[in-house]
């Protein structure tokens, strides 16, 4: 086979001399050589752009620092500054302590009352008030009482006899209802009774309100928390030991109440000597109270040597509806005792 014929182009480069060298060197980068240059490029301009900005900081810093340090103080100094303060108002206070008259001085005993007094006075008021409150509905539930029954009762004749008195007047309508059926009957006769027990009902509820009302009145607590005494040696008829009370009640009191075969109350007369079971005799000198929830403070007086109040002391008797509380103490010496009757 014959070889193919040369073109142009390649006739010349084989003719012309060619300079390997120069071409080399003038032939452009690679690629990987042309990023890496890129790359660095970009991190220098980073580097500068950061460095750019920390002095821009820098110079922004100290301008806005120095007025903050020099307007606010640190919290040290102001803390110091407060102690300072204070310690120049106490010693203040001492000074015009000093400087004042020691006649102004006894003022202090006269401030108001504390805390606690002021609550008592305020709950001793509210107690009153529902008192007064209770009252005035007591004496409003009465009023209704009298001027519902004044004219029902006495002016006014029940519904039944006017019903009674309007049938006899009418006597062609009552031969007309008799002789409707008894369904009718029925369903008029209901009505009637039923105002008549209406009517009732209101009484019986106004009288149970009234009663309850006067029942409700609030008895103190010793008529609930007491201790029964049934000792029947305290009677005045018994005349055979001789007891001491001196130790048996306490000295600040305690609240008992007398039940049978003691008895129920103390007697308001002298007995005699060596009787209720001991040497001299205990009676009360003073006046039962008469309302119940009511104290009275009252004096014991012991029969002995002739003398019917030869030694004394204090007691509280409360009233509570159906019998009575007694607050007794230890009495004064020995052999003497409380009576009862």
């Amino acid at each position: 086979r014959r070889p193919l014929p040369l073109l142009p182009q390649q006739l010349q480069q084989q003719l012309l001399p060619q300079p390997p060298q120069q071409q080399h060197q003038q032939r452009p980068p690679r690629l990987p050589q042309v990023l890496q240059q890129l790359q660095r490029q970009q991190r220098l301009r980073r580097l500068l752009q950061q460095l750019q900005h920390q002095q821009r900081l820098r110079r922004q810093l100290p301008q806005q620092q120095q007025p903050q340090h020099q307007q606010r103080p640190p919290r040290l100094l102001q803390q110091l500054q407060h102690q300072h303060r204070l310690r120049r108002l106490l010693q203040h206070q001492q000074r015009l302590r000093r400087l004042l008259p020691q006649q102004q001085r006894p003022q202090r005993q006269q401030r108001p009352p504390r805390l606690p007094q002021l609550l008592q006075q305020r709950q001793h008021q509210q107690r009153l008030r529902r008192l007064l409150q209770q009252l005035q509905h007591q004496q409003r539930l009465r009023r209704l009482l009298l001027q519902q029954q004044q004219p029902q009762h006495q002016q006014r004749p029940p519904r039944l006899g006017r019903l009674l008195q309007q049938h006899q007047q009418q006597p062609p309508r009552l031969a007309q209802r008799q002789q409707e059926p008894p369904r009718q009957q029925r369903l008029h006769r209901p009505a009637q009774q039923q105002q008549q027990e209406h009517q009732q009902q209101r009484l019986r509820l106004l009288q149970r309100a009234v009663t309850t009302s006067t029942t409700s009145i609030i008895l103190p607590a010793q008529c609930s928390s007491y201790t029964t005494n049934s000792d029947s040696t305290r009677r005045i008829a018994y005349t055979s030991s001789s007891a001491c009370d001196s130790s048996l009640f306490g000295t600040t009191g305690t609240w008992v109440r007398f039940v049978s075969p003691a008895g129920t109350t103390m007697p308001t007369s002298a007995p005699s000597i060596y009787a209720c079971g001991t040497d001299a005799p205990g009676w009360y000198n003073g006046a039962y109270p008469s309302t119940a929830g009511s104290t009275t403070t009252g004096t014991v007086c012991y029969n002995w040597a002739g003398y019917t109040c030869n030694w004394s002391n204090s007691i509280q008797i409360t009233h509570c509806r159906t019998f009575y509380v007694f607050k007794l103490i230890n009495t004064p010496v020995c052999n003497l005792g409380y009576c009862t009757v």
